[in-house]
Parts: structure tokens; C-alpha cells; sequence
């Protein structure tokens, strides 16, 4: 049976793998929703819908749940790259939403208003650890017909998010109790993406290596989402001081219970420590933070060990507080 209120929504796999990078289209609606993971963030840049004004969802799985930030921005490309080198508040992320309209695009009175809407409908929800304090009020920003206009966007956007599987801006149904957040840090794909994750092959082995620490890893990608460290890895004999408050904190509480019940070993020579079993983290960006004692930056610093990146190793001095 054909409702009348039926839609589509196309969901297109540029990498061929499910949770690294999606396009979200869906029938008569002029907006596009784009989700990578951060390391994907080059191949997002490159499909060329980011150079306009929109609004982004910056999330991470925590422990205790998503952590979301809410921004809007007159170019999100840019926007974007400036999260990725940030190192202060906005560096927790492992992975991002970001919205676009297509044709005449998106203005700054419309991004403000979505922003503004998208971090009310949060907070009502209820549901997510919230990375900013800001809290705009919609009210009064936009004249009746176009906030009508852009109440349509948002209602759209919405749709879109739960095809991904993303429920941040939904309250818990009555009655019903919450579901363990996945281990992956973008939720798992819709029951009717029929993609394979085995298709792409496995994924290289990558090496993370911080001279100056002490620190030689080697970690890979994993279908799930998670990053896989061999045990073995050599860990940093002590953290920065920011790694311990937000948004790092998580990270730093995992390292501590890591050290607490064995898995990070003191090392023989008594210089830092050694990851004594084979380890999953949330994210390559977590288990660099673990293992370094500092922020991490998704894939960045984990050069694959065939060397097949242009890319050199960084070993970055940016430990100052």
C-alpha cells in the first residue's frame, strides 16, 4: 500500500563502505545532509558541497553517551578544517553532519536560526552531553515566511538524521528503555543500505610512532567502527594537564582504569608503559590520546605501515596547557 505521506531517501556510499562517508538526498526536499567520519573529513571537502553557509553537528560516543556540538558557519569547509587543527574545546569529535541546500543555498539569518533551533531541540531532548554553552533563542530571528521556509529545512534535516540512525534531537519514547549507544562512532547503517564492509578488503595496518614520548603503536581500522591496537604498543609515562578535564576526560578516565587493572603495564625500564593485551577503542583519535597522553586527531599521526601516504609522520610538540 502506497501512503500518501511516503517519501525516499537516497543514501549514497562515495567510499563504498558504510561508515566512513554518506550523502543524504531525499525526494523534493532542496538540502543535503553529508556524515563522515574526521579522517574522512578530505574526502568530504573534495565533493564540493561544503564551500557554502550551513549548519554541522560535531559528535563523539563517550562512555556516558554522545557528546554533540551544534555550529553554523557561512563556509563549512573552512569551518570545518579549523575544527580538525583545533586543540582546545572543539577536538573531541570523531565524527560530523553537516547540511547544505542546494541552488540558491543557505543564508546567514537562515544558519543561525537552524542552529539556534537544532540546540532547543536538543536540550528538550534530553538525550546528548552538550559541548558548547551557548544557547541562542530562535525567536524573532527570521520574518514569518521565512521561518516558515526554514522550519521546512529543519524538519527535513530531522528525517534525514534518523535514516542515518542519529536520534540526538528525538526524546526517549515513554515507556521505552534506552538503547546502549554502539561502540562505532557513527551509528550503524539502516537495515536497508545492503553494503558489504568486507567488499573494500582490510584495512591497512598503521603505525603511530611519538619519538619524544616513547610511544610506537600499531593499530587498524576495524568494520565496526573501532580502532584496533596490538598489544605490545609502548604508552607515554604521563599525560598533559588538559587531557584531564573535558572534552578529553573520557579518554584520560580510560587510560587511568587501563593502568588500574593491567592492561597498560609499567614497562621494564620503567619508562612509560606497555599495552599488555590486544585493545578496541571508541576511535583512532581515543586510543592515540591514550597511548600518547595527548590529544589525538583521528587518523592523522597513524601513518599506514606500508607507507603508502604521501604524509609524514607527525610527532607534534603542542603538549603546552
Amino acid at each position: 500500500m502506497h501512503h500518501g505521506d511516503a517519501f525516499s531517501i537516497h543514501i549514497f556510499l562515495p567510499s563504498g563502505s558504510v561508515d566512513v562517508l554518506r550523502v543524504v538526498k531525499k525526494d523534493n526536499w532542496s538540502g543535503r545532509a553529508i556524515a563522515f567520519r574526521r579522517e574522512a573529513m578530505r574526502e568530504a571537502v573534495a565533493l564540493g558541497d561544503l564551500n557554502a553557509p550551513g549548519v554541522y553537528l560535531l559528535r563523539a560516543q563517550e562512555p556516558d553517551g554522545i557528546r554533540l556540538y551544534i555550529g553554523e558557519t557561512d563556509n563549512l569547509a573552512t569551518r570545518l578544517k579549523d575544527h580538525a587543527r583545533d586543540q582546545a574545546e572543539q577536538d573531541f569529535w570523531t565524527n560530523a553532519v553537516v547540511f547544505v541546500r542546494t541552488g540558491d543555498g543557505l543564508d546567514k539569518a537562515d544558519v543561525r536560526y537552524l542552529e539556534a533551533r537544532l540546540i532547543r531541540l536538543a536540550d528538550e531532548a534530553g538525550q546528548i552531553i552538550p559541548a558548547h554553552s551557548n544557547r541562542p533563542d530562535p525567536s524573532g530571528k527570521l520574518e514569518p515566511e521565512k521561518e516558515a521556509a526554514a522550519e521546512g529545512f529543519l524538519e527535513n534535516l530531522l528525517e534525514c538524521l534518523r535514516a542515518l540512525g542519529i536520534g540526538d534531537f528525538d526524546p526517549p519514547q515513554s515507556g521505552v528503555p534506552a538503547q546502549p549507544a554502539p561502540s562505532s562512532d557513527l551509528p550503524p547503517p539502516p537495515p536497508e543500505v545492503a553494503v558489504s564492509l568486507a567488499a573494500s578488503g582490510e584495512p591497512p595496518w598503521r603505525i603511530l610512532a611519538v619519538p619524544s614520548k616513547g610511544v610506537k603503536a600499531r593499530g587498524r581500522q576495524l568494520a565496526n567502527g573501532n580502532f584496533f591496537v596490538e598489544a605490545g604498543a609502548t604508552a607515554a609515562e604521563e599525560v598533559v594537564d588538559s587531557l584531564r578535564g573535558l572534552p578529553f576526560k573520557a579518554a584520560f578516565e580510560l587510560r587511568s582504569k587501563m593502568t588500574a587493572d593491567g592492561r597498560l603495564s609499567r614497562s621494564p625500564d620503567s619508562q612509560g608503559y606497555v599495552l599488555t593485551s590486544d585493545q578496541e577503542f571508541n576511535s583512532p583519535s581515543q586510543a592515540e590520546a591514550v597511548l600518547a597522553g595527548r590529544a589525538g586527531s583521528g587518523l592523522t599521526n597513524w601513518v599506514p605501515e606500508d607507507g603508502s601516504d604521501s604524509d609524514e609522520p607527525v610527532d607534534p610538540e603542542g603538549d603546552a596547557d
